[in-house]
């Protein structure tokens, strides 16, 4: 404790919606920082990704291996022209990934790794896990890690990994896509509550509708309000 630093270093995220959903996420000097996103097909992981890939592509060289897109494919190019600006396009690096050097040489090269997906690397490599091949093993890095989920809400490759992480987010699927968003079940770098922090993927900002509404008042009675919903009493 006396030897304890007394100056740390954040990342820098310019995207302010990101920013507070996230928190202030620690450049550790000795092992890294990962956080895991899992959800369902089609809920929309990969977009969320690329906004999160250009709002750190603003200050940090990133690299995004791409295994469940290829990084030439069409899907992959469509994204990149709807989310990334041509400053993050300057700063990101993509390229095909078959192997755990390639994987390795990637993450050296970058400040910040986004993985998509984590079942598919360990397809690559057999044994891969988060803490052992990515937290445990580098040091200041910034890591973001795809996990895919079954139709009956199991992890594709197990979960350790998902919770080893140091924020773990999941992605909430409505009827309407629009609606889709992500949440936190554990972040370790937030001081805000994570119930009120809801991060819309189609619209790229913080949802406001999950926050406590004012009571509305009705006649002579007060009936209060929260998420759009009446509550079982009222106040006279």
């Amino acid at each position: 404790m006396a030897n304890r630093k007394t100056n740390f270093e954040y990342f820098n995220i310019d995207n302010k919606d990101i920013s507070d959903f996230l928190g202030q996420i620690e450049i550790k000097e000795k092992e890294s920082i990962v956080i895991s996103l899992t959800g369902g097909q089609g809920s929309m992981k990969t977009r969320f990704a690329f906004q999160f890939m250009n709002a750190l592509a603003q200050k940090y060289n990133c690299g995004h291996a791409s295994i469940e897109e290829h990084p030439e494919s069409k899907l992959y190019f469509d994204k990149a022209d709807q989310y990334l600006n041509e400053k993050a396009l300057n700063n990101i690096e993509a390229p095909e990934i078959k192997s755990l050097s390639d994987l390795e040489k990637l993450i050296k090269n970058n400040d910040v790794i986004i993985i998509d997906s984590y079942a598919k690397m360990q397809e690559i490599e057999k044994g891969f896990e988060v803490d052992k091949d990515l937290r445990k093993k580098y040091n200041g890095k910034l890591f973001l890690v795809i996990f895919q989920q079954t139709s009956d809400g199991k992890m594709r490759g197990g979960s350790k990994s998902q919770f080893d992480a140091d924020i773990v987010l999941f992605t909430e699927k409505k009827d309407d896509y629009k609606n889709n968003y992500v949440y936190a079940d554990k972040n370790r770098y937030q001081s805000k509550s994570l119930d009120s922090l809801h991060f819309n993927i189609f619209s790229g900002k913080l949802n406001k509708n999950n926050e406590a509404e004012p009571a509305k008042e009705t006649g002579t009675k007060v009936v209060p309000v929260l998420n759009g919903r009446k509550l079982s009493f009222t106040i006279n």
